[in-house]
């Protein structure tokens, strides 16, 4: 512990910047790269059911230089042996992305049974 209080100024000021380095990344792209390894997951290991899209939210976060919105897209879940549900997930989407997920639209999908609400979109 004493090493570190002997750190000078510009010692400190590097390890400033590589923890800056470092974090700002993560919070930016973090997210996204759990989400995706999340619906992995579920395209993997989840149960089949079909899903209405009902609409879309924007959530206030606005990516890259033309400052897309990030959406979420709610669904209808539907799957044998169980009521209809609501699901969502997350996407910034590309140009096509937003015709591709219009209200009335069906897809076939994957939930996780541990929490329903988490769907993956089958490709």
């Amino acid at each position: 512990m004493s090493d570190l209080l002997r750190m000078g100024p510009l010692t400190w000021i590097l390890v400033a910047l590589v923890l800056f380095a470092v974090a700002v990344p993560a919070l930016i792209f973090g997210p996204n790269l759990l989400r995706g390894m999340q619906e992995k997951r579920i395209r993997a290991h989840g149960l089949p059911a079909t899903a209405v899209v009902t609409g879309m939210d924007e959530t206030g976060r606005r990516f890259g230089i033309e400052l897309v919105p990030e959406l979420v897209i709610h669904f209808e879940v539907r799957a044998e042996g169980r009521p209809p549900w609501r699901g969502s997930i997350t996407r910034i989407p590309g140009a096509d992305d937003v015709r591709f997920f219009l209200p009335g639209r069906t897809f076939d999908v994957r939930y996780d049974p541990a929490h329903p609400e988490r769907i993956a979109v089958m490709p």
